[in-house]
């Protein structure tokens, strides 16, 4: 089983060293092949929540960046530990999405359109997604 708990900097730069193959390529097209240090800071600066296991093992992170008081960017990064407990993940985002969906009237960001293991889990949590470019997706809710 999952568990979310506050972020702490050794979590999110374990995630960061520990990225799904997938995540990584994202970030890459995202921000570079140096985004370990855009997106430590990003997340040290925005609503992000640890995801570990039983044994407190760090599995991944999630939450969102506020992008004005209306909008937000929803993110999710985690290792591969993560697809091991993948529906006790998304019975608790799903929990997290509808007190956001109350704070903001939008929820959005872009996912590579190769991560399809976030498409799929974007799409069960209620998500729209339409094509953005060659290589991302928009998703939004």
């Amino acid at each position: 089983m999952l568990h979310s708990v506050e972020k702490s900097p050794q979590l999110i730069q374990f995630v960061l060293n520990h990225l799904r193959k997938q995540d990584e390529f994202e970030m890459i097209e995202q921000f570079g092949i140096n985004f370990k240090n855009i997106v430590f800071d990003v997340a040290m600066n925005s609503e992000i929540y640890g995801i570990v296991d039983d044994d407190n093992n760090f599995v991944g992170f999630y939450g969102v960046r506020k992008i004005s008081e209306d909008v937000a960017e929803i993110c999710l990064l985690s290792t591969d530990k993560l697809k091991l407990n993948g529906v006790s993940f998304l019975l608790q985002a799903r929990k997290y999405i509808e007190l956001w969906k109350i704070k903001y009237k939008k929820l959005q960001n872009f996912v590579y359109k190769k991560n399809t293991l976030a498409i799929k889990w974007l799409k069960w949590l209620g998500f729209t997604l339409v094509n953005a470019d060659d290589k991302r997706m928009f998703f939004y809710r």
